[in-house]
């Protein structure tokens, strides 16, 4: 169980998202955003990663380079979640914003992060 235990915290998180966006767009007067409503697919995707390498390779999981790339793919992750969020709940009320492309280039300079910090520890 104690091996599931960061799939359990996504499996949290994608309920969650999922819950939210529901709740969010009964509440937005029969306007709904794409990006909202399909925020909840970025945790199931890490979701079913996790759970795919420590089911298949668990020894992988315990080395020190994967919870170095896990830790920055974390961060990288929760970029991606709060612009999908954040550009979804703009949507919902009309508007928009230029700085919600921020997110993902802070998304994408983080992988690179722990690519190379990945690679910089071996």
């Amino acid at each position: 169980m104690a091996k599931y235990q960061t799939a359990i915290k996504w499996f949290g998180v994608t309920g969650f998202i999922f819950i939210f966006h529901l709740i969010y767009n009964h509440f937005g007067h029969g306007v709904q955003s794409p990006k909202m409503n399909w925020a909840w697919l970025v945790p199931a995707a890490v979701l079913i990663w996790q759970v795919l390498v420590v089911t298949i390779k668990p020894e992988i999981a315990q080395t020190p380079k994967y919870k170095t790339f896990w830790a920055w793919g974390n961060l990288a992750t929760w970029s991606v979640i709060v612009a999908l969020i954040v550009a979804g709940i703009l949507e919902i009320a009309g508007t928009g914003s230029t700085f919600i492309v921020g997110y993902y280039v802070i998304s994408a300079l983080l992988l690179i992060g722990g690519v190379f910090q990945t690679i910089k520890s071996a």
